[in-house]
């Protein structure tokens, strides 16, 4: 797929998207390995979930599909809600693959029944 973000652009978009659908507190920015999603456990709609997921899909340095990242958001999103573990409480999303292997699996999962 083409990309056509930076992730400056990208930042942006995902940004007016979160505010507008209510999700102010929810912050996106990029680190060495991906995009740290602050307060990602907010979003609990699917649509939004995705269509952030789907600016990801088309931004420098991504290598994996909107459905994928979005799978893992989930993931991060249920982990947090059963266990209430901080850490869970914002997504890493990783520009080509989560490192563990339980996450990776977890998405390729909840991606392939369609649950994303």
């Amino acid at each position: 797929m083409e990309k056509l973000f930076t992730r400056e652009e990208a930042i942006s978009r995902a940004s007016a998207l979160l505010n507008d659908a209510g999700y102010g507190e929810v912050k996106l920015r990029f680190g060495d390995a991906g995009a740290h999603i602050e307060n990602s456990s907010d979003v609990k709609n699917k649509e939004v979930r995705l269509a952030v997921c789907a600016i990801l899909e088309r931004t420098e340095g991504f290598s994996r599909t909107a459905a994928n990242m979005s799978a893992e958001w989930l993931g991060h999103n249920i982990y947090y809600r059963l266990t209430r573990h901080p850490g869970a409480r914002s997504a890493d999303i990783e520009f080509a693959a989560d490192k563990r292997l339980v996450v990776r699996l977890g998405a390729w999962l909840m991606e392939k029944a369609g649950m994303w």
